[in-house]
């Protein structure tokens, strides 16, 4: 009669056991992983820590007002004091104010662009290559055709074409030629992917194309989709300011292209208005150099021949 007892009290045992057991491999592996992997977390992490901060304080007051001293003469033209520690421009605005709100509508318009470009680049560079036949020969010439298509001299002419320039315009240019370089490199790891035994094994077992594309085939390509994003935040941003500092930019969004084409119509850098077009070019550099980092470290990551020496 004490057997029963004895014996639950051990399974309840071996159950504590495994739970410790996994517990422990759990916070190893978590551990192996900081290890490892520890400056590509901060990277990332600093990243979204930063976004994330200059998007919420550019809508906390008093940084959100950006049109409180519109034309205000007394305020117009301030050079930089307590008050203003990034004076003021030509129409009596807070130049620190513009910067925050240009910086993280930056942000906000590099993301959507980037995820429409990554969105894009998976159509192409995975459906057509998966299924084959015809439909990977049409993807194929849709992505040359777009690979050689010359996109600055079109968004310019597109641009002085057009007189008001909005920022879903310069965002849907912009998606829509900038991604032939990631589709190609998700096609030749797609047609990689599919002459893999496991795959043909699915294929045999009568596992239906879409359930092996998106359990098999579609994981194997997302390193190079998220590599895609973060590289397509970069050009977005840089592109925007370009086009916005040849005089052909948007011209309804405050963004740090906007404050850029300020400096180049107004003629700041001549004046010695150094306060106006120093922030907005240094934050734009530091921005870009704080992405082609993330993108260097997680493409190490990413990368086998790296991870195994890491």
């Amino acid at each position: 009669m004490k057997i029963k007892p004895m014996l639950l009290d051990s399974l309840e045992v071996k159950e504590i056991n495994k739970e410790e057991n996994g517990s422990f491999l759990l916070m190893r592996k978590l551990k192996l992983l900081w290890m490892r992997y520890h400056y590509q977390l901060i990277m990332g992490l600093i990243f979204i820590i930063i976004s994330t901060f200059f998007i919420v304080i550019s809508y906390i007051p008093p940084y959100n007002d950006v049109m409180r001293y519109y034309y205000v003469l007394e305020r117009v033209n301030l050079p930089p004091s307590i008050s203003f520690p990034m004076g003021t421009n030509r129409y009596g605005q807070d130049n620190f104010n513009l910067l925050l709100r240009g910086f993280s509508n930056s942000i906000v318009f590099s993301f959507i662009t980037a995820l429409i470009c990554t969105g894009i680049a998976v159509i192409f560079g995975v459906i057509g290559p998966y299924v084959g036949g015809i439909l990977d020969y049409i993807t194929q010439f849709i992505t040359n055709i777009a690979l050689v298509f010359p996109v600055i001299p079109f968004i310019l002419l597109l641009s002085a074409l057009t007189q008001e320039r909005s920022i879903v315009q310069m965002i849907f240019v912009i998606a829509l030629f900038y991604w032939p370089w990631a589709a190609r490199s998700m096609r030749s790891q797609v047609l990689t992917i599919k002459e893999r035994d496991y795959i043909k094994i699915s294929k045999m077992s009568g596992i239906s194309s879409v359930r092996i594309a998106i359990n098999e085939v579609l994981p194997g390509v997302l390193s190079y989709a998220f590599l895609t994003f973060v590289i397509s935040v970069a050009i977005a941003i840089a592109t925007e300011a370009g086009i916005a500092m040849l005089g052909f930019g948007q011209n309804d969004f405050i963004t740090l292209g906007y404050l850029l084409d300020e400096v180049m119509t107004q003629s700041y850098m001549v004046t010695g208005k150094y306060y106006l077009w120093i922030p907005p070019g240094v934050v734009l550099t530091l921005f870009l150099l704080m992405i082609y980092t993330l993108h260097g470290s997680v493409s190490t990551l990413f990368n086998p021949k790296t991870r195994e020496n890491a």
